[in-house]
């Protein structure tokens, strides 16, 4: 469990941890940096529990703060990673190992439904329709997965519907395969991981809300940094050197299914707002062309772990 500047809220994440069905676990919080006694309130909740252990850390930032969380845990044959804002429920461990189990492949994830800074319900349901919304992409549209199926590097390619990373779990392994969270993303840095992790096996679907996913002012960033994280894990994974034949072309009609959208969108918009034409006809024109072009040009940092494992 990373954790920064997470006074307000990291008590009741620690504590939904603490009340799992499955006890079975080992869990470290990293403070990530905190200045408002996060370290401290995590220390004394969990002072008596062998289970925990807290380490600090000059702030890193959440990827750095994952990594080495991992580092300084047994043996395990899991790895999952609640946030400090968001709370577990009492069977969100249980269910995911189970599920991890029964497949055999790389893990598992569920869903998530949204509280506010309060504990209260936050545009209920809303985020349960997300997650289910995993999707691959044809010829410009895309086709929804069966409910009953899991999630394969084709579906999660599409969109980060793995999101919070408390609602999945990766095989300790594969984790170790992929090299860990890379420190480069400031976003979307779960997304990138599990993509990755799912070279190595499937990931398991619950349709099942396991975590309450927190909405705050505090973890909001800007629609332009997030939307240049998000195409920069479409590039990354683009690029891997990992790719089979099948897989770069699935991340490619992720791609382009995505800027086709997008300038849709726009040409609708400069249609029933006159107004905006001027803006939206040249951004429509600008999505066709990052349709055709790909995620090529798009920043993005290499995949070192696919070039380790080339040369293995």
């Amino acid at each position: 469990m990373a954790a920064y500047n997470a006074a307000p809220f990291i008590s009741e994440a620690i504590l939904s941890v603490v009340d799992q069905e499955f006890a079975d676990f080992v869990c470290c919080i990293v403070d990530d940096g905190s200045q408002d006694g996060t370290s401290d309130i995590a220390r004394r909740l969990t002072a008596d529990d062998h289970r925990f252990k807290v380490i600090d850390q000059a702030h890193g930032g959440v990827s750095s703060a994952r990594n080495l969380g991992v580092s300084q845990l047994p043996p395990t044959k899991y790895l999952s990673f609640p946030d400090a804002d968001d709370v577990w429920h009492n069977g969100a461990l249980r269910t995911l190992v189970e599920a991890a189990s029964a497949l055999g492949g790389a893990g598992a994830h569920a869903l998530g439904d949204q509280i506010d800074a309060q504990g209260k319900p936050y545009r209920p349901g809303s985020f349960i329709e997300f997650g289910r919304g995993r999707v691959v992409s044809k010829h410009l549209r895309r086709h929804s997965v069966p409910l009953d199926r899991p999630s394969k590097f084709e579906s999660l390619v599409h969109s980060c519907t793995v999101y919070p990373p408390g609602l999945w779990l990766v095989s300790r392994s594969v984790f170790e395969l992929t090299g860990g969270f890379d420190n480069w993303f400031q976003n979307f840095e779960d997304w990138d991981l599990v993509i990755r992790s799912s070279r190595f096996g499937d990931f398991a679907f619950v349709n099942e809300v396991i975590v309450d996913y927190r909405a705050h002012p505090a973890q909001a960033s800007t629609n332009s940094v997030a939307h240049k994280y998000f195409n920069s894990v479409l590039a990354k994974s683009f690029k891997s050197s990992l790719n089979t034949p099948s897989q770069r072309k699935a991340v490619l009609s992720a791609w382009r299914t995505q800027e086709w959208g997008h300038a849709v969108e726009h040409l609708r918009r400069s249609v029933k707002e006159p107004r905006v034409a001027l803006k939206s006809a040249p951004r429509a024109g600008l999505c066709l062309f990052r349709c055709v072009a790909g995620p090529i040009k798009v920043p993005a940092p290499p995949d070192r772990a696919a070039e380790e494992a080339t040369t293995r």
